[in-house]
Protein backbone atom coordinates (compact mmCIF):
# COMPACT_ATOMS: atom_id res chain seq x y z
CA UNK A 1 0.00 0.00 0.00
CA UNK A 2 2.95 2.28 0.47
CA UNK A 3 3.55 2.35 -3.27
CA UNK A 4 0.05 3.62 -3.79
CA UNK A 5 0.30 6.31 -1.52
CA UNK A 6 3.80 7.34 -2.83
CA UNK A 7 1.49 7.68 -6.21
CA UNK A 8 -0.81 9.14 -4.93
CA UNK A 9 1.31 12.25 -3.29
CA UNK A 10 3.38 11.99 -6.88
CA UNK A 11 0.01 13.20 -8.49
CA UNK A 12 -0.38 16.06 -6.14
CA UNK A 13 2.62 17.50 -6.52
CA UNK A 14 2.32 17.75 -10.30
CA UNK A 15 -0.94 19.09 -9.76
CA UNK A 16 -2.07 22.69 -8.85
CA UNK A 17 -4.10 21.00 -5.95
CA UNK A 18 -0.70 20.92 -3.85
CA UNK A 19 -0.26 25.12 -4.63
CA UNK A 20 -3.65 25.67 -3.70
CA UNK A 21 -3.06 24.24 -0.04
CA UNK A 22 -0.38 26.35 0.79
CA UNK A 23 -2.49 29.40 -0.81
CA UNK A 24 -5.04 28.04 1.32
CA UNK A 25 -3.06 28.52 5.07
CA UNK A 26 -1.92 31.79 3.70
CA UNK A 27 -4.80 33.56 3.23
CA UNK A 28 -6.52 32.07 6.53
CA UNK A 29 -2.78 33.17 7.98
CA UNK A 30 -4.36 36.57 10.01
CA UNK A 31 -7.18 34.62 11.02
CA UNK A 32 -4.21 33.08 13.47
CA UNK A 33 -3.44 36.73 14.87
CA UNK A 34 -6.88 36.00 16.82
CA UNK A 35 -7.47 32.78 18.55
CA UNK A 36 -11.66 33.09 18.99
CA UNK A 37 -12.11 34.17 15.13
CA UNK A 38 -9.73 31.30 13.99
CA UNK A 39 -11.30 28.81 16.15
CA UNK A 40 -14.78 29.42 15.02
CA UNK A 41 -13.88 31.23 11.70
CA UNK A 42 -16.91 30.16 9.01
CA UNK A 43 -14.30 30.58 6.52
CA UNK A 44 -11.51 28.61 8.02
CA UNK A 45 -14.05 25.56 8.49
CA UNK A 46 -15.39 26.23 4.98
CA UNK A 47 -11.81 26.35 3.29
CA UNK A 48 -10.00 23.35 5.65
CA UNK A 49 -13.05 21.21 4.41
CA UNK A 50 -12.42 22.85 0.51
CA UNK A 51 -9.06 21.49 0.14
CA UNK A 52 -9.56 18.20 1.84
CA UNK A 53 -12.10 17.84 -1.29
CA UNK A 54 -9.53 19.49 -3.78
CA UNK A 55 -7.38 17.31 -3.43
CA UNK A 56 -9.24 13.90 -3.27
CA UNK A 57 -11.04 15.23 -6.45
CA UNK A 58 -7.73 16.10 -8.12
CA UNK A 59 -6.43 12.34 -7.58
CA UNK A 60 -9.88 11.21 -8.70
CA UNK A 61 -9.73 13.17 -11.52
CA UNK A 62 -6.83 11.94 -12.64
CA UNK A 63 -7.93 8.40 -11.90
CA UNK A 64 -10.71 8.80 -14.44
CA UNK A 65 -8.34 10.84 -17.11
CA UNK A 66 -6.37 8.02 -17.23
CA UNK A 67 -8.02 5.18 -16.88
CA UNK A 68 -6.54 3.77 -13.89
CA UNK A 69 -8.50 0.74 -13.28
CA UNK A 70 -7.24 -0.68 -16.73
CA UNK A 71 -3.64 -0.83 -15.42
CA UNK A 72 -4.36 -2.78 -12.01
CA UNK A 73 -4.01 -6.39 -13.12
CA UNK A 74 -0.27 -5.85 -14.20
CA UNK A 75 0.30 -4.05 -10.38
CA UNK A 76 0.59 -6.74 -7.38
CA UNK A 77 -2.06 -5.36 -5.48
CA UNK A 78 -5.96 -6.27 -4.42
CA UNK A 79 -8.63 -3.77 -5.32
CA UNK A 80 -9.02 -3.62 -1.29
CA UNK A 81 -5.44 -2.48 -0.95
CA UNK A 82 -6.32 0.15 -3.59
CA UNK A 83 -9.31 1.42 -2.04
CA UNK A 84 -7.67 1.06 1.71
CA UNK A 85 -4.59 3.53 0.36
CA UNK A 86 -7.10 5.73 -0.93
CA UNK A 87 -8.61 6.18 2.45
CA UNK A 88 -5.51 6.35 4.47
CA UNK A 89 -4.43 9.05 2.03
CA UNK A 90 -7.38 11.20 2.37
CA UNK A 91 -7.04 10.48 6.22
CA UNK A 92 -2.96 11.61 6.44
CA UNK A 93 -4.01 14.75 4.48
CA UNK A 94 -7.03 15.84 7.30
CA UNK A 95 -4.25 14.76 9.75
CA UNK A 96 -1.59 16.70 8.53
CA UNK A 97 -4.10 20.29 8.24
CA UNK A 98 -4.56 19.87 12.13
CA UNK A 99 -1.02 18.84 12.92
CA UNK A 100 -0.08 21.95 10.91
CA UNK A 101 -3.39 24.02 12.45
CA UNK A 102 -1.81 23.06 15.82
CA UNK A 103 1.89 24.03 14.79
CA UNK A 104 0.85 27.81 13.72
CA UNK A 105 -0.86 28.10 16.93
CA UNK A 106 1.87 26.97 18.70
CA UNK A 107 4.48 29.03 17.13
CA UNK A 108 1.87 32.09 17.13
CA UNK A 109 1.51 32.01 20.89
CA UNK A 110 5.29 31.76 21.46
CA UNK A 111 5.61 35.05 19.77
CA UNK A 112 3.05 36.77 21.78
CA UNK A 113 4.59 35.10 24.95
CA UNK A 114 2.25 33.22 26.30
CA UNK A 115 2.55 29.57 28.21
CA UNK A 116 1.56 27.12 25.96
CA UNK A 117 -0.26 23.72 27.68
CA UNK A 118 -2.83 21.30 26.32
CA UNK A 119 -6.03 23.29 26.45
CA UNK A 120 -4.48 26.21 24.43
CA UNK A 121 -2.70 24.69 21.35
CA UNK A 122 -5.77 23.51 20.14
CA UNK A 123 -9.50 24.49 19.95
CA UNK A 124 -10.89 21.17 20.66
CA UNK A 125 -14.47 22.08 20.03
CA UNK A 126 -14.09 23.04 16.62
CA UNK A 127 -11.87 19.92 15.84
CA UNK A 128 -14.07 17.45 17.12
CA UNK A 129 -16.65 18.99 14.25
CA UNK A 130 -14.14 18.90 11.41
CA UNK A 131 -13.54 14.78 12.32
CA UNK A 132 -16.67 14.27 12.22
CA UNK A 133 -18.28 16.03 9.48
CA UNK A 134 -15.01 14.92 7.42
CA UNK A 135 -15.65 11.51 8.08
CA UNK A 136 -19.41 11.92 7.28
CA UNK A 137 -18.32 13.71 3.94
CA UNK A 138 -15.85 11.03 3.10
CA UNK A 139 -17.83 8.04 4.62
CA UNK A 140 -20.33 9.10 2.31
CA UNK A 141 -18.71 10.34 -1.06
CA UNK A 142 -16.19 7.78 -0.93
CA UNK A 143 -18.55 4.77 -1.69
CA UNK A 144 -20.82 6.50 -3.82
CA UNK A 145 -17.42 7.42 -5.68
CA UNK A 146 -16.85 3.48 -6.25
CA UNK A 147 -20.46 3.06 -7.24
CA UNK A 148 -21.30 5.89 -9.66
CA UNK A 149 -17.51 7.09 -10.60
CA UNK A 150 -16.16 10.53 -11.20
CA UNK A 151 -17.78 11.95 -13.88
CA UNK A 152 -21.14 11.41 -12.38
CA UNK A 153 -19.79 12.19 -8.63
CA UNK A 154 -18.03 15.66 -9.33
CA UNK A 155 -20.81 17.91 -8.83
CA UNK A 156 -22.32 16.15 -6.02
CA UNK A 157 -18.97 16.24 -4.60
CA UNK A 158 -18.35 19.90 -4.68
CA UNK A 159 -21.96 20.85 -3.45
CA UNK A 160 -21.47 18.56 -0.15
CA UNK A 161 -18.08 20.04 0.40
CA UNK A 162 -19.72 23.43 0.39
CA UNK A 163 -22.66 22.17 2.61
CA UNK A 164 -20.07 20.54 4.66
CA UNK A 165 -17.58 23.43 5.54
CA UNK A 166 -21.20 25.56 5.97
CA UNK A 167 -22.42 23.17 8.63
CA UNK A 168 -19.29 22.50 10.46
CA UNK A 169 -18.65 26.32 10.36
CA UNK A 170 -22.43 26.91 12.05
CA UNK A 171 -21.94 24.01 14.53
CA UNK A 172 -18.62 25.76 15.99
CA UNK A 173 -20.67 28.90 15.72
CA UNK A 174 -23.81 28.45 18.07
CA UNK A 175 -22.29 25.40 19.73
CA UNK A 176 -21.47 24.61 23.52
CA UNK A 177 -18.23 25.22 25.13
CA UNK A 178 -16.51 21.50 23.92
CA UNK A 179 -13.08 22.90 24.34
CA UNK A 180 -11.60 19.45 25.93
CA UNK A 181 -9.40 16.78 24.99
CA UNK A 182 -11.80 14.26 25.66
CA UNK A 183 -14.48 15.74 23.21
CA UNK A 184 -12.24 14.99 20.47
CA UNK A 185 -11.49 11.64 21.40
CA UNK A 186 -14.85 10.73 21.42
CA UNK A 187 -14.83 12.70 17.84
CA UNK A 188 -12.22 10.21 16.76
CA UNK A 189 -13.79 6.95 17.73
CA UNK A 190 -17.30 7.87 16.40
CA UNK A 191 -15.38 8.83 12.69
CA UNK A 192 -13.11 5.76 13.12
CA UNK A 193 -16.24 3.78 12.87
CA UNK A 194 -17.72 5.60 10.25
CA UNK A 195 -14.68 5.64 8.76
CA UNK A 196 -14.42 2.01 8.75
CA UNK A 197 -17.81 1.07 7.79
CA UNK A 198 -17.68 3.28 4.69
CA UNK A 199 -14.11 1.59 4.03
CA UNK A 200 -16.41 -2.11 4.00
CA UNK A 201 -18.71 -1.21 1.67
CA UNK A 202 -16.59 1.08 -1.08
CA UNK A 203 -14.41 -2.32 -1.00
CA UNK A 204 -17.36 -4.67 -1.89
CA UNK A 205 -18.94 -1.96 -4.64
CA UNK A 206 -15.41 -1.83 -6.02
CA UNK A 207 -14.92 -5.55 -6.02
CA UNK A 208 -18.23 -6.20 -7.56
CA UNK A 209 -18.24 -3.57 -10.22
CA UNK A 210 -15.51 -4.96 -12.03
Amino acid sequence: MTSLLYKDWSIIKKTRALYFSVLYFSLIMPSFQNMDFFGKSFLANSYYIFIIYLLFSYLTAYDYKYNSDNFIPAFPVTKKQIVAARYVFVALTFAACLVLQSVVRIVILVLKGQDINIMNIMDYGQAAILILVFSLYFGIVLPLYYKLGYQKLRLLMIGAAVISGTVSSVLSEVGLDMNRPLVMLFAVIISAVIYYFSFTISVNIYKNGN
